[in-house]
């Protein structure tokens, strides 16, 4: 396993919890809400319109891990490409006039063609290499704790598929799910390239690469685009969301 430095390899797995096998009430995401008597902080499923740009970008700005396939208008775009209905679990404290603390983007899927149980899976798309959900730093596995109660509440597995293994998020949940004595598991491994903006792709590219194969890529780019093989999704701040 390798840490994501420019033009490197970045590990990503899926990681799948659950407590010891039990059999839960499957209820309505929309119906969950609640407070975990232990952290003394509160959860919520809510759809994405129902939260707020500013606050949502705010938390990401100063995330545990910044998750720059989160940002509100990215994930506008993409939500189409799921496996299910969008939502969001959150959470606030109470004690700081309810200040945001996550946002975990989520969609929630049956285990298996014939299975009754579902699990509620970290949203992940063809579009975004990393799915890592949005956690304020500082008592971060309180949050994550309360996040998992809400999970639990609506099925009793939880998928975390492209969570960059390195990131302070993926230790941090790891280490809370161990605490809170949930099994766990890390079922795949992905090595995948990652560059960390297109500020340092040129710079890469500009160090890597001759000026004749840059060109090369830019003119195949533009065929693509004109003889209509791209598909461009274009979302800004004033675009519904769709659904």
């Amino acid at each position: 396993m390798t840490r994501g430095e420019t033009g490197g390899r970045r590990t990503t797995a899926d990681v799948r919890g659950g407590q010891a096998p039990t059999l839960r009430t499957i209820v309505d995401s929309a119906d969950v809400t609640g407070t975990d008597a232990t952290t003394g902080l509160t959860y919520q499923i809510i759809r994405p319109d129902q939260l707020a740009t500013a606050p949502w970008r705010t938390l990401n700005t100063f995330a545990l891990t910044p998750a720059p396939f989160y940002d509100p208008v990215f994930l506008r775009a993409v939500s189409g490409f799921g496996r299910g209905d969008l939502q969001l679990m959150i959470v606030r404290d109470p004690a700081e006039n309810g200040m945001l603390r996550a946002i975990w983007p989520f969609n929630t899927i049956p285990l298996g063609p014939v299975s009754s149980l579902r699990a509620n899976v970290t949203f992940s798309s063809h579009y975004s290499p990393t799915a890592v959900p949005i956690v304020a730093q500082g008592e971060a596995e309180r949050t994550i704790a309360t996040a998992l109660r809400g999970f639990a509440s609506v099925a009793p597995v939880l998928v975390t598929p492209n969570l960059p293994l390195e990131s302070a998020l993926a230790k941090t949940l790891i280490t809370t799910l161990d605490a809170g004595h949930f099994a766990h598991t890390v079922t795949g491994r992905n090595d995948r390239t990652v560059f960390s903006g297109p500020a340092v792709f040129r710079e890469y590219a500009a160090a890597h690469w001759s000026q004749n194969r840059r060109q090369r890529i830019r003119k195949s780019m533009r065929r693509l685009s004109e003889e209509g093989l791209v598909d461009f999704r274009i979302a800004s701040a004033a675009n519904p969301w769709p659904g």
